[in-house]
């Protein structure tokens, strides 16, 4: 079908391939009006459940973009492998956004949010319009909060960014990588985040649902 798209216009003058083209532009620019549609098509994200644990050495940090531990073990020595996010070693029981190299971080406690009629975790309607965090533009109210509009997470950036979690607590920031961009965000070099706290074990282990959105640098 593509193909004989192709050859179709192929056959036309080139101010009807022009319209033709402008057109069809046209109906996309028109369907691409759906707020929560253009988020799911231009934005890198990923989202899970992470524990991290701080007496593990591979274990108590973790990297957003390939989901997996920050640290690797090579002739019995424990190495940083671009760890982004660190429970208990650079701050006892606190929570660290920013850990490698040319890494800057800020996190932002939004409390404890849940929907007004449903009780479960706003968190759930926490997405991006590809340049910053927002609630869901389809999300109801919940807690005074409106659907579509923007989460702040404009707090100066500074490397090892800390905080103490608190259980159900939602969390977002951002992660902006001075140097390079992350693995596997190509033209990207900030991450926006989101975490909620789903268990604490102060000082042994934490639990997370994570939320990560590869976005362009606003930060210059």
């Amino acid at each position: 079908m593509r193909r004989s798209r192709y050859l179709a216009l192929l056959s036309l003058p080139a101010l009807s391939v022009v319209a033709v083209l402008a057109a069809s532009q046209e109906r996309v620019s028109e369907a691409g009006s759906d707020a929560a549609s253009a988020i799911a098509e231009r934005v890198p994200s990923a989202e899970g459940v992470v524990t991290l644990y701080a007496l593990d050495h591979l274990q108590y940090s973790f990297v957003f973009p390939t989901q997996s531990s920050g640290t690797i073990v090579q002739d019995g020595v424990v190495y940083n492998h671009a760890a982004q996010l660190d429970y208990g070693r650079i701050v006892p029981q606190q929570l660290t956004l920013g850990c490698s190299g040319g890494e800057l971080g800020c996190l932002r406690d939004l409390g404890d949010l849940r929907h007004d009629e449903t009780g479960f975790s706003s968190f759930a309607a926490i997405d991006c319009d590809g340049t910053e965090l927002r609630w869901h533009p389809k999300a109801t109210e919940f807690d005074g909060r409106i659907a579509g509009a923007i989460i702040p997470t404009d707090q100066p950036l500074r490397p090892s960014f800390s905080i103490a979690p608190e259980v159900g607590h939602i969390y977002v920031g951002r992660l902006r990588n001075v140097y390079q961009r992350f693995p596997g965000h190509a033209d990207r070099s900030t991450l926006l985040v989101a975490l909620r706290v789903l268990e604490h074990r102060p000082g042994a282990a934490i639990t997370l649902r994570w939320k990560a959105f590869g976005v362009r640098s606003t930060d210059g």
